[in-house]
C-alpha cells in the first residue's frame, strides 16, 4: 500500500514541479522583460544581464524544494524513503535545469544567435520557450532510476 501511495506522491510532486517550473519562468521572464523595457527604452542604458533571470529561477526551485521537503516530512503518510526520493529527485531536477538555464543565458547574450542587446524581448521569449521545452519533459523522468543520487 505504501508503494502505491509513494508512487502517487512522487507523480503529484512532479506535476506540482512542472506547474511551478512554468509559473517561475513566466513570472521571471515578465519581470525581466519589464526591467529590460525600462532600462533599455526608458533610460537608454545597456540591457540587464540575463543571468539575473537564471538566479531567480534557481532561487524559486530552492524554495520550492524546501517547501516540498517540509510538507512531506510533516505528512504522516509519506515515509522516509518517499521523502528521500522526493528530495533527491528535486535536487537532481534543480541541478539539471539550473545548468540548462545558465548555459542558455550565456548563449542568449551572444549576438551570433540572439540579438539580446538590440531585440531583447524576442530573445527572452525564445529563452523561456527553450527552457520550458526542455524542463517539462525532464520533470517527468524518474530520476531515482536514471540518476541514482542518494541523500
Amino acid at each position: 500500500m505504501y508503494a502505491d501511495i509513494g508512487f502517487a506522491t512522487m507523480y503529484a510532486f512532479k506535476a506540482c514541479r512542472a506547474a511551478l517550473t512554468y509559473f517561475a519562468l513566466e513570472v521571471a521572464t515578465r519581470v525581466h522583460s519589464s526591467y529590460y523595457i525600462e532600462k533599455v527604452y526608458g533610460r537608454n542604458e545597456d540591457p540587464p544581464p540575463i543571468w539575473m533571470l537564471a538566479i531567480v529561477v534557481t532561487v524559486v526551485f530552492a524554495v520550492a524544494n524546501g517547501i516540498v521537503y517540509a510538507g512531506l516530512s510533516l505528512w504522516s503518510v509519506a515515509t522516509v524513503p518517499v521523502v528521500r526520493m522526493a528530495m533527491s529527485e528535486g535536487l537532481s531536477y534543480s541541478l539539471i535545469v539550473t545548468a540548462l538555464v545558465g548555459a542558455l543565458s550565456y548563449i542568449v547574450t551572444d549576438d551570433a544567435y540572439f540579438a539580446y542587446y538590440s531585440d531583447g524581448l524576442r530573445a527572452l521569449r525564445a529563452f523561456r520557450q527553450i527552457v520550458l521545452a526542455f524542463a517539462i519533459p525532464v520533470c517527468l523522468l524518474p530520476f531515482p532510476f536514471v540518476l541514482p543520487l542518494r541523500l
